[in-house]
């Protein structure tokens, strides 16, 4: 299984089973660079289903309970990466 280190290294390559992984990316809006990369990384792998709550595509729409949203999306998935705000920003 592919995974993203810490370190901002990669892990192996994936398998045939990550199009059907669901991922819910945690982030601080501090990170939001990051989480994009990470979500744009995964997608290059064959994740498909990824949610990030500012995605223009699968994210949260304007006006919805955001709330619920989260809740139902992680209440949804099989693997859940969270990030902390650190000093490393996207420049």
């Amino acid at each position: 299984m592919t995974r993203f280190t810490d370190s901002g290294s990669y892990g192996p390559c994936c398998t045939e089973s990550t199009a059907l992984t669901s991922i819910f990316i945690s982030h601080s809006s501090l990170d939001n660079c990051l989480a994009s990369e990470v979500k744009g990384w995964l997608g290059e792998q064959a994740f498909d289903n990824v949610f990030l709550d500012f995605d223009k595509e699968t994210g949260i729409e304007v006006g919805k309970d955001w709330a619920r949203e989260l809740y139902d999306q992680v209440s949804r998935c099989q693997a859940v990466r969270d990030y902390i705000a650190s000093e490393v920003r996207c420049k």
